[in-house]
Formats: C-alpha cells, sequence, structure tokens
C-alpha cells in the first residue's frame, strides 16, 4: 500500500522468554520472519527497530536502531516514525506471529483521518499492532524527556481513532492477531495448537 511504512519493533528485553524472542526459531525459521513475510505484503518501507541493527539483516528491509539506549516500546515507536518514509507507520511487536493483512489494510485505510489507529481490544488497547502518524512525534518526544514510558501517556495529545473488537472480529474472528510470545509457555502453546 502507498502512504505507509511499517516497523517491526525488536528491541524488547524479552526478561520472560529469557533469549531473544525475534530469533526463537519457530516452523523452522526466527520468529521475527513471521510479522516480516506479511509486512513486505503491504509496503516497501519495511523497517526492524532494535537495540542490535547488525542481528536483523534481510533484502529489502532496513534495520534501524533506537534513538535511545533505553528499553522501550515508547522509544521504539519514536524511532520507528523517525525512520519511517512515508507519513504513517504500521507498528508491531516482534513475536507477533498471525498478523492478519486484511485487517492491517483495514487500519491503514483509517489513518490518512488520525494521528492513531489502534486496535481496543476487550482486555485493552493493543499500541503494539497500531498506526501511528509522524505527527506523534511532538508529543512523543516530549513525554520521552521526561523519562516517561507508557505508550497511553500521549494518546491525549493526539488525534485517535479506537477501532473496537466487534470491528476487529470480523477480519479475525478468533483475535489470532494478537497472540504474542513472552514466555516458554506461550512458544509451546502456539508449537502445540498453531493452524498458521
Amino acid at each position: 500500500m502507498e502512504g505507509v511504512s511499517a516497523a517491526i519493533l525488536a528491541g524488547g528485553l524479552s526478561t520472560r522468554m529469557g533469549v531473544n524472542k525475534a530469533l526463537i526459531i519457530y516452523k523452522g525459521k526466527p520468529l521475527i520472519e513471521r510479522p516480516l513475510a506479511k509486512l513486505k505484503n503491504l509496503t516497501s518501507d519495511v523497517l526492524i527497530v532494535s537495540k542490535t541493527p547488525g542481528l536483523y539483516v534481510y533484502p529489502g528491509v532496513r534495520s534501524v536502531a533506537d534513538v535511545m539506549p533505553r528499553h522501550s516500546a515508547l522509544i521504539g515507536i519514536c524511532s520507528a516514525l523517525h525512520a519511517a518514509r512515508e507519513k504513517y507507520c504500521l507498528v508491531v511487536a516482534c513475536d507477533m506471529p498471525f498478523l492478519n493483512l486484511d485487517l492491517l489494510r483495514y487500519l491503514i485505510a483509517l489513518a490518512p483521518y488520525h494521528d492513531v489507529v489502534m486496535p481496543v481490544l476487550r482486555k485493552g488497547p493493543e499500541p503494539l499492532h497500531a498506526v501511528y502518524s509522524k505527527e506523534c512525534l511532538p508529543a512523543i518526544e516530549k513525554l520521552i524527556a521526561k523519562g516517561e514510558d507508557k505508550i497511553v501517556e500521549f494518546l491525549p495529545w493526539v488525534k485517535v481513532r479506537y477501532v473496537d473488537e466487534d470491528v476487529i472480529r470480523f477480519f479475525d474472528p478468533t483475535l489470532t492477531s494478537f497472540v504474542n510470545i513472552n514466555t516458554p509457555k506461550d512458544l509451546r502453546k502456539i508449537r502445540t495448537n498453531s493452524k498458521a
């Protein structure tokens, strides 16, 4: 799709997993390659944002460093927006192996009228499966400068379109898109139950 970049955040500490989640082998490949393959179907400007860009070298993909050494998803989003070639950037986590292209296209289609397009499930918002505009950068940078790391803290300062769970289920009835792998137990579960 034109007018959008896409970024995978791979700079987390993976403390609950104990190893770098992005590089865990799943179905014969590093886990990060699952979302990467989907995003390459959406845009030609695909980024991997991390503290260690040398670990992620893929053809046609830019591997960029976080703008600050502090570990924070908000810093990852800030880094992605700075590096993105387009005004809008879809941001996902590296441990989301079951992204749904139709849902992602729907979120992207809403972006031109908002600064953020974010799914909200009954359990809460999904900020690492959302579209952000470069217009968010001043608010994000202000928070980071104050030492704040919570993504939701900058949302009151920008124009947000929340997409509720009923709409999400139209594209993804079982909400599989939002499965992420935080622990060895999560990994065992997807290896046992995966249909994808």
